[in-house]
């Protein structure tokens, strides 16, 4: 990882001369790739994105999904309904992954001009899914806590973790890995999915176009999705379930419209600033943030015991103004997202950008 200092103003992903045929996909400072564009009324302007514009409805997407990781990585266990779902089933922490994964293929579809050439049990003892994974990786390579350690049969205090029941199966402390062989496979396809909505924006420069066409796969992604899991397919993030995949993209594409509409349309940027400097510097903020190393930096100064620390003795300061553990906590993870995204906009104001 490096850093370096770039102008405010950064490169525009998309640069277009609206009086021509051509449309121009930055790839790097020294690289770009062309594609011809459908002839258009030159004169008709209006719904064209203009040149050197920054895609601000991406940042802010992006800066959602750290928003949201920060936070269902900080409540899941005072809200055990917003933590990951333990088996079958879609909560708020199972959007997290898709969201990330599908900007990502938004993003690659906007740098680089891809061309394409073509247009058994699912039960946690016995699912393929985790059969490949002990055939090839091995159980010593796999995840030690998995995921379904949390349903009825294997948590008192389902769908939170807990004691083992008395009567618990013996799979309960199996290991699964829930990003394995064939779950990235899946996930991939997330990726992908997004990709395409990237070819969009770089293929179609009208608003409306570009608006109808996403809700058009977006919705169609909802109801393959739902339609396959009335045929008996069920939502699991642990297994990657195409049903899964394609509501969980369809969701995303949908948020992503509706980004793009309120931001980039009718420029309503003032309630999303904080989420689109988030997006602008999501690495940074997920290194120090959700990868707790920030956090665990400054609970190692603490006075007289580990427990004395500015971060716990903050967030127990939240649990007693409102009198409540649960909403104490989910209050002091709405003011940790709160600084993340003013340290994000300091950063951009000092016109720092951190990135790979």
């Amino acid at each position: 990882m490096s850093s370096e200092v770039e102008e405010e103003e950064r490169r525009p992903l998309i640069g277009h001369d609206l009086g021509s045929s051509i449309l121009i996909v930055h790839q790097n400072e020294d690289t770009i790739s062309i594609c011809p564009l459908p002839q258009s009324n030159p004169t008709d302007t209006s719904s064209l994105s203009l040149p050197n514009q920054r895609l601000s409805s991406l940042d802010v997407f992006r800066g959602l999904t750290v928003a949201l990781m920060i936070l269902v990585d900080n409540v899941g266990r005072a809200f055990p309904s917003l933590n990951h779902s333990p088996w079958f089933g879609v909560t708020l922490a199972d959007f997290v992954m898709p969201f990330f994964l599908f900007v990502v293929g938004v993003s690659i579809g906007l740098v680089f001009k891809v061309h394409c050439e073509v247009r058994g049990s699912l039960e946690p003892p016995c699912n393929v899914v985790g059969f490949i994974d002990r055939l090839i990786l091995g159980e010593d390579h796999m995840y030690q806590r998995p995921v379904y350690i949390r349903t009825k049969e294997c948590s008192v205090n389902s769908p939170d973790y807990g004691p083992l029941p008395p009567d618990s199966p013996g799979w309960c402390l199996a290991p699964f890995d829930p990003e394995g062989i064939l779950s990235s496979l899946m996930a991939a396809i997330t990726c992908f999915m997004g990709l395409q909505y990237g070819h969009i924006i770089v293929h179609l420069q009208g608003h409306k176009q570009r608006v109808l066409l996403w809700s058009v796969f977006s919705f169609s992604l909802l109801l393959i999705g739902y339609i396959l899991e009335i045929l008996g397919m069920p939502l699991s993030k642990a297994l990657y379930t195409l049903s899964y995949t394609c509501i969980t993209a369809g969701a995303s594409g949908l948020v992503l419209t509706a980004i793009y509409y309120i931001v980039d349309i009718e420029h309503l940027r003032k309630p999303t600033v904080l989420l689109q400097w988030m997006g602008m510097n999501a690495l940074v903020v997920y290194a120090l943030a959700a990868c707790d190393i920030f956090p665990a930096v400054i609970q190692g100064f603490y006075w007289h015991s580990p427990e004395n620390n500015l971060v716990d003795a903050s967030e127990a300061l939240m649990q007693i103004i409102f009198h409540s553990k649960r909403w104490g906590t989910l209050a002091f993870v709405i003011v940790e997202i709160l600084f993340w995204g003013l340290f994000a906009g300091f950063l951009h104001k000092k016109r720092i950008y951190i990135k790979l």
